[in-house]
C-alpha cells in the first residue's frame, strides 16, 4: 500500500468520526429547540391565564366601584334626609 492509500484511509476514517461528532451536535441542538418550544408554549399559556385573571379582576374592581358608589350615594341621601326632616 502506498502512502497515498494510507492518507486516503485516514482521511475517510476522520470524515466518519467528524460526521458522528456533527450528528451528535445536531441531535443536541434539536433537543434544545424542542425544549425551547415547550417553554414558549408554557409561557404563552401563562400569559393567557394572566390576561384572563386581569380581565376578571378588572370586572371585580368595576363591580366593587359601582356598588360602593351606589352605597355611598344612598348613605349620603339618608344622612341628608335625617339632617333635614323639614324638606320631606
Amino acid at each position: 500500500m502506498c502512502i497515498c492509500g494510507l492518507v486516503l484511509i485516514f482521511s475517510y476514517s476522520d470524515i466518519i468520526i467528524e460526521r458522528e461528532v456533527l450528528m451528535q451536535k445536531y441531535i443536541h441542538l434539536v433537543q434544545i429547540v424542542e425544549t425551547e418550544k415547550v417553554a414558549a408554549n408554557q409561557l404563552r399559556t401563562q400569559l393567557e391565564d394572566q390576561d384572563t385573571e386581569i380581565e376578571r379582576l378588572k370586572a371585580e374592581v368595576q363591580h366593587t366601584h359601582t356598588h360602593t358608589h351606589t352605597h355611598l350615594h344612598n348613605t349620603v341621601l339618608e344622612i341628608f334626609i335625617i339632617s333635614n326632616p323639614i324638606l320631606i
